[in-house]
């Protein structure tokens, strides 16, 4: 019974879950490739999506890691792997 209880504990730990996490970009690692939001850093990846959500007309865009700056305000859907913050996807909010 201890063993399928610590199995069990042990697979719990490694799934991986998902939240969002909204603020203002703090600060941005271009060498290790990540951002922090609301005192979390956060890995962004190649195939994170990042989208710039329009505003006074504009049209909604797809961007770079690059084209994030500091304080931009983001919607971040990020999830865990290995207890470390990914993005799965930025959403950069139009400041009018």
């Amino acid at each position: 019974m201890k063993k399928i209880l610590a199995l069990s504990l042990a697979l719990s730990a490694s799934l991986v879950f998902a939240k969002d996490i909204e603020g203002v970009v703090e600060d941005i690692d271009g060498g290790a490739k990540t951002i922090t939001v609301s005192g979390n850093v956060i890995a962004v990846k190649p195939n994170t999506k990042i989208k710039y959500d329009g505003c006074k007309g504009e049209r909604d865009s797809y961007k770079k890691f690059g084209d994030i700056q500091v304080d931009d305000f983001v919607d971040v859907d990020v999830t865990t792997s290995k207890g470390a913050l990914v993005a799965k996807s930025i959403e950069i909010q139009c400041r009018q």
